[in-house]
């Protein structure tokens, strides 16, 4: 625990920032940025989406089980994006895949309360769908600090791109032998799935891992300097005598 602890300190030490650029010099362009990024850091914030709590247990469990994913959807009740950290026991990718941005489907499994699968899909779970949760699964989620329900029924979610036999994608939701949504062509325009994997990346003639978060440095000292010399040009067109 203490390893894991001072890791994933460390690593959250070079946690990414979001963070929206103008499209060119113009002063409209500026001014979308800057309301964009406002709006980001809205969705972020603790009151609203969480990001950095989000953020974080993604990072413990990547650490403590080698992956962690982060699902990117539209909340059609609120009317606003939304993400949430998705442990890799609840995420089942392509097995084909060589790396998770070849994947071309990825199922979300989650163990929901019968109430809250009847107020997102309004539909009825009945008892023989009802399931006790797997044992040893709800132990580690309880020692990661959860507290996992023990009865309650899994809920599947298909995400799967545009291909040959389905040219618009699919998505579907079933629990057991019923569905409960769909199925439907792919919902969104950008052609990607909304999950984002974060774990450990090999090092090459090595056998020990180093974290994702290393690699982030260059790109965000870079982003960093970026900023800093827009300011620093600002406040020298500031001066009078220039």
């Amino acid at each position: 625990m203490h390893f894991v602890g001072s890791n994933h300190s460390f690593a959250l030490q070079a946690k990414p920032e979001a963070d929206v650029l103008p499209a060119n010099d113009d002063y409209l362009a500026l001014s979308d940025a800057s309301v964009a990024n406002a709006y980001i850091e809205h969705l972020m914030d603790e009151t609203v989406g969480n990001w950095r709590r989000t953020l974080s247990r993604a990072t413990l469990w990547a650490l403590v089980a080698n992956t962690a994913y982060i699902k990117w959807t539209f909340d059609q009740q609120r009317h606003r994006p939304s993400f949430m950290f998705c442990p890799s026991v609840e995420v089942y990718v392509d097995p084909y895949a060589t790396d998770f941005e070849k994947a071309r489907w990825v199922i979300h499994s989650q163990f929901m309360d019968p109430e809250q699968v009847y107020d997102l899909y309004d539909k009825e779970v009945k008892a023989p769908q009802l399931e006790k949760a797997d044992v040893l699964k709800t132990q580690l989620m309880r020692d990661m600090g959860y507290a996992p329900v023990m009865e309650g029924v899994t809920v599947n979610e298909l995400w799967m791109l545009p291909n040959r036999r389905y040219p618009k994608g699919l998505y579907v939701v079933w629990a057991g032998h019923e569905t409960l949504f769909g199925p439907v062509p792919f919902p969104y325009k950008h052609g990607k799935l909304p999950f984002t994997a974060i774990g450990v990346v090999p090092r090459p003639n090595s056998p020990y891992f180093a974290s994702p978060v290393s690699f982030l440095r260059a790109p965000q000292t870079e982003l960093n300097k970026y900023h800093a010399q827009r300011i620093a040009v600002r406040d020298a067109f500031a001066l009078y005598k220039w």
